[in-house]
C-alpha cells in the first residue's frame, strides 16, 4: 500500500514525497501482505508520514490532522486484519477488532487473537 500511495504522490506535486524521496528515504516496496506485517512498525511510520503529507498539503491545520490521523490509522489497520484473516468479519469481530486496536495491539497479536 505505502508503495501504491508513494507511487501515484510522485507523479502529483506532493512536496513531503520529493523531499523523502531526495533525501534517500525512498518508500519501501511493500509486496505481500506478510512483508508488511513483519514490517509493521517501519511501513505504518511511511503510511501515516504520507497521510499526514497529503492532509497537509490539501490544507489541513495541524491540530485537525493530529486529531483524525489516530482513526485513519486504525481503519487501515483494521483492514489488515481482514486481509490476513482472508474473510470477511462477523459483527462481533469487527468490534473485537476494534477494541483491540483501541488498546494498541498490533495487527499480528489480533490476528493470532482471532485465530485461537
Amino acid at each position: 500500500m505505502a508503495a501504491q500511495i508513494g507511487a501515484g504522490a510522485q507523479g502529483r506535486n506532493c512536496t513531503q514525497v520529493r523531499r523523502l524521496r531526495t533525501a534517500g528515504q525512498d518508500l519501501p516496496d511493500v509486496g505481500t501482505h506478510n512483508d508488511r506485517l513483519s514490517e509493521s512498525a517501519w511501513t505504518h511510520m511511511n503510511i501515516e508520514e504520507l497521510l499526514r503529507a497529503a492532509l497537509r498539503e490539501a490544507g489541513y491545520a495541524p491540530d485537525a490532522i493530529g486529531s483524525v490521523l489516530p482513526g485513519m490509522m486504525r481503519i487501515l489497520q483494521a483492514e489488515d486484519v481482514r486481509i490476513e484473516m482472508g474473510r470477511t468479519l462477523s459483527r462481533k469481530e469487527r468490534e473485537y477488532v476494534k477494541r483491540q486496536l483501541g488498546l494498541g495491539l498490533d495487527v499480528w497479536e489480533i490476528v493470532a487473537g482471532l485465530r485461537a
